[in-house]
């Protein structure tokens, strides 16, 4: 694409129609070009969108724009050309050693977040406006408390406290989005990849979190036993059978981290292990929730019941698919 010389409208244009020419995002190519656009210029979108579209790019500007479509138009993914993403209103860093997160694992998040809400408080503090279980932009402030004389950060037996394990957390997304909501609650979070660990302690620093969230490398619970009882667990593992990785678009296929989709031709391998490994590392009433891909939520929910959970549920995303299966453990264990 010769942008030199061409205003900025001019760009935008001539990126949204090579994105087309290749399909490489449905309709969304032009607001693709629009981003990369913002990433090339340093700009925020309000700068974008105010600046006068017929604005030539100087050679520089051109030069970094032309190199970002490129990257686009070999199928990069676009967070890993800008290097972030957004998730549970929180800003993440991503690269290549991480899965981008995804708004469907939003939900995940939500169900260890309306878990911990449900604690009860040891005395009537004041809660921010909204309680209980709502949607993920209420359960963000929800757990938040007020007042002198607060227990520590980390304390047990708040709502918004309590422990919790993520297992493969990757970019950290989730262990960060939870212990950023609930101002009481500590995580450890765990990852196979020290590279993507790298990633993620660099996003708890990013959100506030670090003090709060413990990384350990090691494969799913293994690092994490000497923490437990944990009031939450939860897991987004790979779900994709190794052949089917290759049937994926060409974003997730080629770009995406192998071994964070799935390198076993068992589907549900790491929801048998966490079926069998994760009950004892749970505290009584403590949850287990996990992302599942499509059509793996019965046979999870099978798994769940015969690991004696209890209170057995699945969350929809809003494309109507069950995506997020979550068991509790009963009290008396």
């Amino acid at each position: 694409m010769n942008t030199g010389g061409v205003t900025v409208a001019e760009a935008i244009q001539a990126a949204t129609e090579r994105f087309r020419e290749i399909g490489t995002s449905g309709d969304e190519e032009r607001a693709e070009a629009r981003i990369l656009m913002m990433h090339a210029l340093q700009i925020s979108r309000e700068a974008l969108h105010t600046q006068p579209s017929s604005r030539p790019l100087t050679a520089d500007e051109s030069a970094r724009y032309e190199s970002l479509v490129a990257r686009r138009c070999r199928r990069e993914p676009l967070a890993y050309i800008t290097g972030t993403r957004e998730f549970y209103g929180l800003t993440f860093e991503v690269s290549s050693a991480v899965l981008i997160p995804r708004p469907e694992t939003e939900l995940l998040a939500e169900a260890a977040l309306r878990h911990l809400d449900a604690r009860p408080l040891p005395q009537p503090l004041p809660r921010a406006a909204g309680e209980g279980s709502q949607r993920s932009s209420e359960v963000l402030s929800s757990p938040l408390l007020a007042g002198d004389g607060r227990p520590k950060p980390g304390g047990r037996g708040l709502g918004g406290g309590g422990h919790i394990a993520d297992i493969g957390t990757g970019s950290g997304c989730i262990a960060i989005a939870v212990t950023h909501s609930c101002p009481f609650a500590h995580a450890w979070a765990s990852d196979i990849s020290e590279e993507a660990l790298a990633v993620a302690r660099r996003n708890a620093e990013r959100n506030g979190v670090a003090e709060r969230v413990t990384f350990l490398q090691g494969d799913m619970l293994d690092p994490l036993t000497a923490f437990a009882p944990f009031d939450v667990i939860v897991c987004n593992p790979p779900y994709i059978a190794a052949a089917e990785v290759e049937t994926l678009m060409p974003e997730v296929r080629d770009w995406e981290p192998r071994i964070a989709l799935g390198t076993r031709e068992d589907a549900l391998y790491f929801y048998r292990r966490l079926a069998a490994e994760a009950p004892p590392l749970l505290a009584p009433s403590g949850l287990l929730a996990v992302e599942v891909g499509m059509g793996q939520a019965d046979a999870v929910a099978r798994l769940w019941h015969e690991a004696g959970l209890t209170n057995v549920q699945t969350m929809s995303d809003y494309a109507g698919i069950e995506r997020v299966v979550t068991g509790v453990k009963s009290p008396g264990d």
